[in-house]
């Protein structure tokens, strides 16, 4: 019970009236201040509608079942072995990028980084890129501390993939205890049986 003076006489009003009344405002207002998603939005009908997920191509291959979904497609022997043999280099070249500060020197000059791309200029790019969205990530120390090569989407006939990528590191803003992440898309392409990343346009 919360007991208010009115000039000379007193008023007595439960607190579950006020509560009643706040919460017949909230329901005429559409602004954010007195949204509820649980209860508030169901009374008014603004009950959100499911999300449409979009389906994976029929040449996916989930990297956790790589071998059994790999099977399941309709390339060759050699064509089997060949991404067998990308899956390989994939898990060597992002488990090099791992727990180590990407905008450095010495990062940037490792040569094992290099071995995967046709050119110094093409190496360069793709660097340059990935710094850079992991910087505008918040990542601390733009340092990734968990890479998952969550999927390949194989196009071109086995000789075209597209790596899906999930960086996930520690948060570089203050008060920020939770990690951050980012996913990205890198091409791989085949020619004469070895596979490149390809960088996309900076």
């Amino acid at each position: 019970m919360r007991q208010v003076g009115t000039r000379g006489r007193t008023l007595w009003r439960p607190m579950h009236r006020i509560w009643i009344a706040i919460a017949i405002l909230c329901l005429g207002f559409t602004g954010a201040g007195c949204q509820s998603p649980t209860l508030i939005d169901r009374l008014r009908g603004d009950v959100p509608k499911p999300v449409v997920l979009t389906p994976l191509p029929p040449t996916a291959i989930i990297v956790s079942n790589f071998e059994r979904d790999l099977e399941k497609t309709s390339f060759g022997a050699a064509d089997q072995q060949s991404l067998a043999r990308l899956l390989q280099l994939a898990d060597i070249f992002y488990q090099q990028l791992a727990h180590r500060r990407l905008n450095s020197i010495a990062t940037f000059h490792d040569p094992a980084l290099r071995e995967f791309f046709r050119s110094e200029e093409a190496f360069a790019d793709y660097y340059a890129d990935l710094v850079q969205d992991l910087g505008d990530g918040h990542f601390e120390a733009n340092r990734p501390q968990l890479i998952d090569l969550e999927s390949l989407h194989v196009e071109d006939a086995g000789n075209r993939a597209v790596a899906v990528v999930n960086f996930e590191g520690e948060n570089s803003l203050p008060l920020r205890f939770w990690s951050v992440n980012y996913s990205r898309r890198d091409i791989w392409e085949r020619t004469d049986d070895r596979w490149w990343i390809v960088p996309g346009k900076l």
